[in-house]
């Protein structure tokens, strides 16, 4: 479960900052064209909120990402939040990150997954998402995503 509200948030968030447009997912889930932004602090922590509305159930919520950097530690550690609840967290290693996957259909083995390739560099983490689906444990299609650079100058695409 946690591993899919970090996935949905992750989405909505950055197709929030990538697009800066209204976004409509097939009429069933839109995110605002104001995003809430990035607020980083001086800990190693910055979180992004987003504006979301679910159209089927009529449902507006507020879904935040954090991420925080464990210098010493070497992780990296993401929290997500729903109107200010916190619906999950956890810790990553950034010598080996794990991959995500969430089923798309449970009847086939078809398989929508995130592998994010991470890297500190002084006091900056560098995280390059990859989406890609997989059918019977063959990756079908693939798309990688801008790397997101998070350090004390803030968020940035690169």
């Amino acid at each position: 479960m946690k591993s899919h509200v970090l996935l949905l948030g992750f989405l909505v968030i950055l197709v929030g900052i990538l697009s800066h447009e209204n976004v409509d997912a097939a009429g069933l889930l839109s995110s605002s064209a104001q995003t809430q932004g990035c607020q980083c602090s001086l800990t190693m922590s910055c979180s992004c909120c987003q504006s979301v509305s679910v159209d089927l159930l009529s449902q507006n919520s507020t879904v935040c990402l954090t991420l925080g950097i464990g210098l010493t530690s070497g992780t990296i550690n993401l929290g997500a939040t729903m109107d200010g609840n916190s619906v999950a967290a956890l810790s990553i290693s950034t010598a080996n990150p794990p991959t995500y996957c969430i089923p798309v259909i449970s009847m086939v083995s078809l398989d929508m997954c995130i592998k994010v390739n991470i890297k500190v560099a002084g006091v900056a983490v560098k995280a390059c998402p990859t989406f890609y689906t997989d059918y019977a444990t063959n990756q079908v299609a693939s798309y990688d995503f801008p790397c997101i650079q998070v350090g004390m100058d803030g968020v940035s695409l690169i």
